[in-house]
């Protein structure tokens, strides 16, 4: 009985093999490989692959992407690729089966890309050529792939394949169904010596012990090769195992740590040529309000015969969220002097990164937290909330003069400088008739770019103020070089009724909330960046 048994046990084992090598062996072929059928993707200015879409694990995969003209083929963060294609007509494949096809759909859009592909630097790879093949392995971040023309402006008519390759999955299989072939010879055995044996003649006692013990021999090795024979087949889909696809939200952190020294450096190489000539670029380095007060400081510093220099940055740390789409941005701490704070910002992913604000603190602030990944955790909606609070306390503070009762703390001497400056143009030895402050935050809303530093959460932030000057008529209005400067030069004088000048000043400061609700407010300086008469 027992030998029937073997024999059936080792027949259901080879056919579960044959059942697992056979299949396996005729989809991957003797060069190892699964792949769909070639399909021609027609019109639309690119075609969009996301890695993550690959349904294993443990293989490499590929897409061959191949056309009559010249393609463009890059890797990116999904956070760039999606705002790259954004407004643009593309081809986006959403799901593929090995063995089997993908899937995709055209998303309607504009005629061109938003820059030629080549001329962005944020691609981890990149290639040209009519016939490309992109190599991958599925991972914890995976990378989108971009087909597009190399100028971005032409749509694109390409031939699409995918595949896997499976190292050593046909040989495994070679051996599953070899050894499936000898369990079917072993169980042939087995069952003819139970035929053979159903009605055994007498024999000897000592012959009918030795008959069990070859009985017992003969079923140690056929578990022993049927053991065997299961582990062989498993290798057949080993290399190679099924995940699941599920959605992920690709992540971007801004700007890694060892790139943070190179870039402000650089930032401030360009910002010094651009000094020497006039200007020149520096919308291409500078957003406002940082622009605004960039222009200003050059008429004002002319005017004086004097000369911007830029700052020569050192000892850079930066902190940077991880997001999930555009505008990116982080803030840096260098020192030139005194610790400087800068928060950069690239409002799409095919324009250049820019200075959005500098602040001269005058003191460090807590510490930046990073996590182990090297992003910086960003405040939560309540504490940028806090902080929003306590900017517009320090904008009344500077239109007033009145200290805030919330905890945020004015004391800094770009604050006082300025509520000084108003309080001489006020005095009667001034003459003016009327001296008017209004201040608020500025539109730039800088709050939101806040993240979590110890014991406390911090923002750079923009005050705004105007400052409405007037004197009784036939009076003359001097404010100074720098102010008559910024209204072009020419002086202000008045025949009959008032007049006035509207002086606009920025506030540059770097806001730091502490976790008992106190808020210190640092900013050595503010600049006069515009003058009109009314």
């Amino acid at each position: 009985m027992s030998r029937l048994i073997g024999a059936c046990a080792c027949t259901v084992l080879s056919v579960l093999i044959l059942l697992i090598a056979v299949p396996t062996a005729f989809k991957v072929g003797t060069d190892d490989v699964i792949d769909t059928p070639a399909r021609t993707l027609h019109g639309g200015q690119a075609v969009v692959f996301d890695e993550n879409l690959v349904p294993f694990s443990g293989a490499t995969a590929f897409l061959h992407i191949s056309s009559d003209s010249d393609l463009f083929v890059g890797t990116a963060n999904g956070v760039d690729v999606d705002d790259y294609v954004a407004d643009t007509s593309y081809h986006l494949i959403t799901d593929v089966e090995f063995p089997g096809d993908f899937t995709q759909r055209l998303v309607s859009g504009s005629s061109t890309l938003g820059a030629d592909p080549g001329d962005l630097d944020w691609w981890t790879s990149k290639q040209t050529g009519k016939s490309v093949t992109v190599r991958f392995s599925p991972t914890e971040r995976p990378q989108y792939i971009v087909v597009a023309s190399p100028s971005g402006a032409k749509a694109i008519d390409v031939d699409v394949r995918m595949g896997l390759q499976t190292s050593g999955v046909f040989g495994y299989c070679m051996i599953g169904f070899g050894l499936a072939l000898v369990l079917l010879a072993i169980a042939a055995l087995l069952f003819t010596w139970w035929r053979s044996n159903r009605l055994p003649p007498a024999r000897p006692l000592g012959a009918r012990r030795g008959t069990r013990r070859g009985t017992a021999a003969s079923r140690t090795l056929a578990g022993a090769i049927a053991g065997t024979a299961v582990l062989a087949a498993s290798g057949c889909t080993a290399p190679v195992q099924p995940r699941t696809v599920e959605p992920v939200v690709p992540t971007k952190i801004a700007i890694p740590h060892s790139k943070a020294p190179a870039f402000i450096k650089r930032y401030s190489t360009q910002l010094e040529k651009s000094y020497r000539h006039d200007l020149h670029g520096l919308s291409n380095i500078q957003a406002d309000p940082q622009l605004t007060r960039t222009r200003a400081l050059a008429v004002t510093s002319d005017a004086a015969d004097g000369r911007l220099r830029a700052p020569a940055y050192s000892s850079v740390t930066v902190a940077a969220p991880r997001l999930t789409k555009y505008p990116l941005w982080f803030i840096a701490r260098a020192k030139d002097g005194g610790p400087d704070y800068l928060l950069v910002e690239r409002d799409r992913s095919t324009s250049p990164w820019r200075v959005v604000q500098t602040v001269h603190a005058g003191k460090k602030l807590p510490a930046m937290i990073g996590r182990s990944d090297g992003s910086t955790p960003q405040a939560s909606s309540k504490e940028v909330a806090e902080l929003t609070t306590s900017a517009k306390a320090v904008a009344h503070f500077l239109q007033t003069g009145s200290k805030p009762d919330d905890g945020t703390r004015v004391s800094a001497k770009g604050l006082t400088d300025y509520r000084s400056y108003v309080g001489r143009l006020r005095s009667k030895k001034s003459g003016f008739k009327s001296v008017k402050p209004a201040c608020k935050v500025d539109d730039a809303d800088m709050t939101s770019r806040a993240i979590k530093t110890k014991d406390s959460v911090t923002a750079l932030a923009e005050i705004r103020c105007t400052l409405s000057v007037s004197v009784p008529s036939s009076f003359s209005l001097d404010l100074g070089s720098s102010i008559e400067a910024l209204l072009g030069g020419q002086g202000q004088e008045s025949e009959s009724g008032n007049n006035t000048i509207e002086v606009t000043s920025s506030h540059p400061i770097v806001l730091s909330r502490a976790d008992d609700g106190t808020t210190e407010v640092v900013g050595t300086d503010w600049y006069l960046i515009g003058a009109d008469s009314k």
